[in-house]
């Protein structure tokens, strides 16, 4: 999603400077009422992709934060905590000396849950959280 975003933030900006510069050097009366046109769109559209590229890092923020208290109140002593992976959100750390690893998966029905299990045990020792509530 970011590369896409960065590709269309650099040719909205390439489009407006280039549209700026042919506004500057023509004369032509009709053609600089069509540029200021296309103009007014460019900036709508650069001011939608900055809002929509700004709110995907809100909610990303806003959920690590979520993890991040989830992991706080069921082990206090957490240390050392990392993400690994941004979609689905997972990431490592560590609590009394052994390693946890997490896993934010979307459930059916839209619920998320939180998965923790120590890293390296077998799959009987995981924790399931529900981070709905």
């Amino acid at each position: 999603m970011w590369v896409a975003s960065c590709i269309i933030l650099i040719g909205a900006i390439s489009l407006a400077c280039s549209l700026v510069l042919v506004f500057a050097l023509d004369d032509d009366k009709e053609y600089k009422d069509k540029t200021i046109f296309l103009l007014k769109i460019v900036i709508i559209s650069l001011l939608l992709l900055a809002i929509g590229i700004s709110g995907r890092i809100y909610i990303h923020h806003n959920q690590i934060s979520k993890i991040k208290a989830i992991i706080a109140k069921e082990y206090p002593d957490a240390v050392d905590f990392k993400i690994d992976k941004d979609r689905p959100l997972g990431g490592k750390f560590d609590y009394n000396g052994a390693k946890y690893i997490f896993k934010e998966i979307e459930a059916i029905k839209g619920k998320n849950i939180l998965y923790i299990s120590q890293d390296g045990q077998k799959s009987d020792d995981v924790k399931i959280i529900n981070m709905n509530d």
